[in-house]
């Protein structure tokens, strides 16, 4: 069941929701001090971070983004609060989607079977722990952060390292908590950059299938309907789903081969319509190719977003509600707040970020006519950037 979100702002828009998990019978004053000591740890700077060993700016989807600028934002939540959580909006925002679980252990707080003895089993909690997370399908990256460890005692049964993260007794005296924070910081700068490696691939994934032609857009159309994975993902290196770009007010006639069969002649039919160079199809079903493609650049700015490259975002935004203005209040919409949101994040003073003049010649471009032909034209160059980082991507 979803959560009614009450504390949302445009800077929502920017963070990756990390779902904070008690596991093992944690005290619920000491899970609360531990959620404080993470959240005090959301804003990462970027040049905190490491790339990959195998990244490189020529298959990064991404034109804007950098590992010196700007942050990445993380949002910590609890299960059942309203600050975030569960949304049956995911499919329409991607910042409603919660990516991430963390187990929060304190190990003299648990009992394991053998004689109630103290002590961890961290096979038994991740088993409880896939249990809580069950209703987040998206929350994919999981660990297990197990705090009070005293090393002493040896190693912990079911201990996995690329897992759980073991944490010693937080030190006694003044500035012990400090450097607890600072054992913290090392796994979520990691986790982040798993993050990100994760964003792009999408990212790259769903640009292949933008510039696959009628083949790709098929593809789209048909994992829309059958709400899974395309062709075009699989051979992008994504994960093999595509995004259900749907929100609840959303019905079928928003998918038009939501009722078509997988038939040759079917297939051949659905080619044709969904074609956007005008041959063949009807205009309906051209509109329709337009909403979805208008939807994905909206999705993709969202995406941009989470990665914290919000100059990236504000092009495929404005590419986005170029597209949907006339056909698609609702994503438009989304597109035009997700916009004032990238606004928001390149100008957030605790970042060396400032909006860049061409910015502010965009917006003026926006009530201009063509305006929204020249941020398609921007769109449309990143998504074959994006495309070619695909290709060129080692296997």
């Amino acid at each position: 069941m979803s959560n009614v979100w009450v504390k949302q702002t445009l800077a929502s828009h920017s963070k990756v929701q990390v779902l904070l998990v008690p596991l093992g019978g944690i005290p619920k004053d000491v899970y609360d001090r531990y959620c404080s000591l993470f959240k005090r740890l959301s804003a990462v700077p970027m040049q905190d971070l490491t790339a990959p060993g195998d990244w490189t700016r020529q298959n990064c989807p991404f034109r804007h983004f950098s590992w010196t600028e700007g942050a990445f934002h993380f949002h910590f939540v609890e299960d059942g609060t309203t600050d975030g959580g569960l949304s049956e909006w995911g499919d329409y925002q991607a910042h409603r989607r919660v990516y991430v679980a963390l187990g929060i252990v304190h190990e003299p707080s648990c009992r394991r079977g053998d004689g109630d003895k103290i002590g961890a089993d961290l096979s038994l909690l991740q088993a409880e722990l896939a249990l809580a997370v069950a209703p987040y399908p998206h929350a994919t990256l999981q660990r297990i952060f197990v705090f009070e460890h005293s090393f002493e005692a040896g190693s912990i049964p079911g201990y996995d390292a690329n897992r759980d993260i073991i944490l010693p007794p937080e030190p006694e005296g003044e500035g012990g908590a400090e450097l607890l924070r600072r054992f913290l910081a090392e796994p979520l700068h990691n986790i982040a950059v798993a993050l990100i490696t994760q964003i792009e691939g999408w990212v790259r994934a769903y640009a292949a299938a933008l510039s696959g032609g009628v083949a790709g857009k098929l593809s789209q159309y048909m994992a829309s309907a059958r709400g899974g994975g395309g062709a075009g993902a699989a051979s992008a290196g994504g994960d093999g789903a595509l995004p259900p770009l749907r929100s609840p007010l959303d019905t079928d006639d928003d998918n038009p081969l939501a009722n078509m069969g997988a038939s040759s002649a079917s297939l051949m039919s659905a080619a044709s319509a969904v074609s956007l160079t005008g041959g063949g199809g009807k205009a309906a079903d051209r509109a329709r190719a337009r909403r979805r493609w208008g939807r994905l650049r909206k999705w993709l700015g969202d995406l941009a977003l989470l990665a914290g490259t919000p100059k990236d975002a504000v092009e495929l935004y404005d590419a986005a509600a170029a597209e949907l203005a006339k056909a698609d209040p609702l994503w438009h919409a989304g597109a035009l707040e997700g916009f004032a949101a990238a606004l928001v994040a390149l100008a957030d003073d605790e970042t060396p970020t400032a909006v860049p003049p061409e910015i502010f010649k965009l917006i003026a471009g926006r009530e201009q006519e063509g305006g929204g032909a020249a941020a398609l034209t921007r769109a449309g160059s990143l998504m074959g950037a994006a495309a070619g980082a695909a290709a060129r991507r080692p296997p």
